[in-house]
């Protein structure tokens, strides 16, 4: 088990946006597009816009999108799941 397995990922305002429901927007120039949880966008600002748009033109697909990362968030970022983790994870260590 590696520490990013007890931290499921990214960082705070990623896993607000999600357990309020929301899809997320990110940046990343490599691969823009649809995701699980939302959209990947590229840096720069007319692709992005253009992949906005489009997200915004299929509500459903980012009403589906912030369900499953409510859902993601309610599996693997409650204080239970973490602390079985990091459970899991000293008693690796101590054996």
């Amino acid at each position: 088990m590696h520490m990013e397995d007890i931290e499921p990922f990214w960082g705070g305002t990623l896993q607000e946006s999600l357990a309020c429901g929301t899809p997320v927007i990110a940046f990343n120039a490599e691969s823009p597009g649809f995701r699980k949880f939302g959209l990947l966008v590229s840096p720069r600002a007319e692709s992005a816009f253009k992949l906005i748009e489009t997200a915004l033109a299929n509500p459903a697909r980012l009403v589906s999108a912030g369900d499953e990362g409510l859902e993601f968030i309610k599996e693997n970022c409650d204080w239970n799941t973490l602390a079985q983790r990091l459970n899991s994870l000293y008693s690796s260590l101590v054996k």
